[in-house]
């Protein structure tokens, strides 16, 4: 079971995974939520794991792991110097893509997941895949600390690959204004306009559909011809410039995306 929890220090949504009377944090910025969470549910906390080394997902490290001192604090193995420069707790172990997590009875895959940080990872069990800030709601997290490129191969390796079915459980929730975005770019379907309108009256977190974001996430739908023709005309300059560093139209249509985003 996950358990989704908000941050009231941030913007951020973290996650607690349950499995029996053992439950596993990724990334639990608010530690006080984080700490409640489990004690509340009298469990026992396996694991504290960070997803990527941005310190909206590790600053609460320090004090949940002081809580929990038999806790395993688990990292992105390629950022683990990065997260221990940012706080005071020994890191136990990195995971790399192919390691396995166990939380209980149930087996969690780690997958390598790089764009939105060089050393990203998610998690995968079944239909569950706890995103980061890889893939959002209508969107995906920025690049400032990775590359467009490498996360268009994360998109189209590993996000396209999963069961549609997949329940994704990302960082953040951006997707009013991801979905404002989207709308921004192209005159956008009914569907698309109502979802948009429909989000705006949503409050509180709501599960994000692979098979919902293939048909609404612009960053999903870069392999449509119709839609990279869309994202073209859009942005002809932008367009030419990335045309001229990318070996595909569909990854000149991500990094358009992408870049437009930063800015809007």
């Amino acid at each position: 079971m996950i358990i989704p929890l908000k941050s009231k220090v941030s913007d951020n949504w973290f996650y607690l995974i349950v499995d029996g009377g053992e439950c596993a944090l990724i990334d639990p910025i608010d530690s006080a939520v984080a700490i409640d969470s489990v004690t509340s549910r009298g469990l026992t906390l396996k694991a504290v794991i960070n997803t990527h080394w941005h310190p909206d997902h590790v600053a609460g490290n320090d004090r949940v792991c002081a809580e929990f001192p038999n806790a395993n604090l688990l990292v992105a193995a390629d950022e683990q110097d990065k997260i221990a420069g940012l706080i005071s707790t020994r890191i136990t172990g990195g995971l790399a893509h192919g390691d396995v997590v166990n939380i209980g009875s149930s087996v969690w895959d780690v997958l390598s997941t790089p764009g939105h940080t060089h050393g990203h990872i998610s998690l995968q069990s079944g239909y569950d895949f706890l995103s980061g800030d890889t893939v959002f709601a209508a969107g995906t997290g920025h690049c400032r600390a990775g590359d467009p490129q490498v996360l268009f191969k994360t998109f189209d390796e590993v996000i396209r690959s999963l069961p549609t079915q997949t329940r994704l459980y990302p960082g953040h929730d951006y997707a009013v204004r991801n979905l404002e975005f989207a709308l921004s770019i192209e005159d956008a379907p009914a569907t698309l306009e109502a979802l948009a309108a429909a989000q705006k009256n949503l409050t509180g977190y709501r599960p994000v559909i692979l098979a919902d974001e293939l048909a609404v996430n612009p960053f999903l739908r870069v392999w449509d011809e119709a839609f990279q023709d869309i994202v073209r005309s859009h942005a002809p300059e932008v367009w030419k410039a990335w045309s001229q560093r990318t070996a595909s139209s569909s990854e000149t249509a991500f990094c358009v995306l992408r870049e437009l985003r930063n800015s809007w």
